[in-house]
């Protein structure tokens, strides 16, 4: 079950609008991003998933269907749709919830081209696009935050031991 963010200082569109203006997120200052939270805790691979980013669309025989349904929801077809963990949410406090906020920003990118030049449409609006992990998490969020988890505190201590081969 999924559920609308509370209009209040908690929401994550008012962290989100704070990291967009850091120069890694300048790009999304015009995109739409719209927020949900999962009700029900999702695990994938023995792990909690405690957010995911999507552009929010579908193909066959649903998509006339899914596409008013996001439109109902939200007023508009936002260009992304982050989806977050209410269990988490509710009790990791400010910090983590920004790490969060932020990480899930990170997905979220212009698309480019061959010569890595971003993309534009024929109307000159920006195409967006997924990026996908570095590692398990994205290098930038662990240069700004740290180790703030173990598994990051793990991987940094491997790489420290580093070179088996």
């Amino acid at each position: 079950m999924f559920v609308l963010p509370e209009s209040n200082a908690d929401h994550p569109a008012i962290i989100a609008e704070r990291l967009i203006a850091l120069p890694e997120h300048s790009h999304l200052k015009d995109a739409s991003i719209e927020w949900l939270f999962r009700a029900d805790p999702k695990i994938q691979a023995g792990r909690q998933i405690l957010g995911t980013c999507y552009m929010p669309t579908v193909t066959g025989g649903l998509r006339d269907f899914f596409l008013w349904m996001v439109e109902r929801l939200f007023g508009h077809f936002p260009d992304f749709l982050i989806v977050l963990d209410k269990g988490y949410w509710d009790t990791c406090g400010d910090r983590r919830r920004e790490i969060l906020v932020y990480h899930e920003l990170l997905h979220a990118v212009q698309a480019v081209d061959k010569y890595d030049a971003p993309k534009f449409d024929k109307d000159g609006l920006p195409v967006w696009a997924l990026r996908g992990h570095d590692v398990e998490e994205f290098t930038q969020t662990v240069a700004r935050y740290g180790q703030w988890n173990d598994d990051i505190e793990r991987f940094v201590a491997a790489a420290n031991e580093g070179g088996y081969a």
